[in-house]
């Protein structure tokens, strides 16, 4: 049975997003315990962060040296704001894979040109360790970013939209100043064409031909030219139709807590850090079983997360020696065009109607169900764990055929 101080406990290991030891808080504490806050709040900055280039990196090194990279920059963001602003407090929520929220509780300092300085620094090291050897990773990545003061719009949420949209604009000035820009754009136009031709099919049963394939490249190529004719004296475009902003807003926020309750929380977080306690009489039983819910559960599909999944579940499976005979992975493509395309609202009702026909998929094709209690393992029970970005991983008590799992992808 839980008690009071074991769900604390439980509540702090899932606030964070497992980034060393570090105060980063995760995409559901932000969502349940920040936002709520914030939104009371008149005198803070809000810095939307993306690390450039983190895909490319695992890729060119290894998920591991790009950890590493990620964390040695974060230290340097975290251990900036710190001597710059030694009496004013402030978070960082894990948004993404690389995008990270900073709020800082002052609108009156200068952070632009304080992440200017830090970016500087990230960027010198990484130029300079290119330079001496292209083959060792770098120490850290630089970031784009979005600054927005609390004074410049009325609600938190047009504050953080605000805050990714001039992150898109950083980022999109910054490719237009380098050199190999055009380099680039070639690089990536061949991969999306390379990835239209693998992925994009009628069904399993069709092929193209090669005269087809050829047939259909011209008529890629033809459109292209149009496109490019009938733009050539349009107006520039404009970021704002094009960045990458999550669905944050009060329809899209999860039940939370009463923002007295949020800030018990988040003094009892943050002050565990410093060593600190906290009076927390205003909370209950029912406060931190509904907190630990949301935070150990996607939002999207109310599977449980990747959290949950690292950080309880594998290794209660290992300490208690269970396994599963069935371990199935599930990778969603086109999340990123879809975000482009349609934005990540839209986004979020196909990955939340595709997590329904999933588990359908597995009730009617195995007549196998799945386990929601939290906190419970058991090798007589399935699971089913979202991971985020439209992944899945199901551990089932039976093996299943590759002609069952070909019946459940359809």
């Amino acid at each position: 049975m839980n008690t009071f101080s074991n769900l604390l406990e439980m509540i702090k290991t899932f606030s964070t997003a497992s980034l060393k030891d570090m105060p980063i808080y995760s995409r559901q504490y932000f969502d349940n315990i920040l936002i709520p806050i914030y939104s009371s709040r008149e005198n803070f900055s809000f810095v939307f962060c993306d690390f450039n280039k983190l895909n490319k990196f695992n890729k060119t090194y290894s998920e591991s040296q790009a950890n590493v990279a990620l964390e040695n920059s974060l230290e340097v963001i975290i251990k900036s704001i710190k001597e710059h602003f030694p009496d004013i407090d402030f978070c960082i929520s894990r948004i993404g894979g690389d995008e990270f929220a900073i709020i800082v509780d002052s609108s009156s300092i200068d952070l632009y040109g304080l992440f200017e300085q830090i970016n500087f620094t990230l960027q010198s090291d990484c130029i300079s360790t290119r330079d001496r050897d292209m083959s060792v990773a770098p120490n850290y990545l630089d970031i784009a970013y979005g600054v927005v003061r609390s004074n410049e719009f009325d609600n938190i949420y047009d504050i953080y939209s605000k805050a990714q949209e001039r992150e898109a604009e950083n980022k999109l000035a910054t490719t237009l100043s380098s050199t190999d820009l055009f380099d680039n754009l070639k690089v990536l136009f061949s991969s999306n064409v390379s990835k239209f031709f693998n992925n994009y099919r009628i069904s399993s049963f069709f092929e193209l031909s090669k005269e087809q394939s050829k047939k259909l490249v011209t008529h890629a190529v033809k459109s292209i030219s149009n496109m490019v004719s009938s733009s050539s004296n349009a107006q520039s475009f404009s970021t704002s139709n094009t960045s990458t902003t999550y669905p944050v807003g009060p329809e899209n926020s999860p039940m939370s807590l009463a923002i007295d309750k949020c800030s018990a929380i988040h003094n009892y977080i943050s002050n565990t850090f410093r060593g600190n306690s906290i009076d927390l009489s205003i909370l209950n039983m029912n406060d931190l079983n509904l907190l630990l819910n949301n935070l150990t559960r996607n939002p999207v599909s109310g599977f449980f997360n990747r959290n949950y999944f690292y950080d309880f579940f594998v290794k209660q499976a290992q300490e208690q020696g269970i396994s599963f005979k069935g371990v199935s992975l599930f990778d969603t493509s086109g999340i990123k065009d879809c975000n482009t395309r349609y934005g990540y609202t839209e986004t979020d009702k196909r990955l939340r109607k595709l997590s329904n026909q999933l588990c359908s998929s597995f009730e009617s094709n195995c007549n196998m169900l799945f386990d929601n209690t939290p906190f419970s393992i058991s090798d007589t029970q399935n699971y089913i764990f979202d991971l985020g970005g439209g992944n899945y991983v199901v551990l089932t008590t039976s093996s299943i055929s590759p002609q069952l799992l070909d019946r459940i992808n359809r």
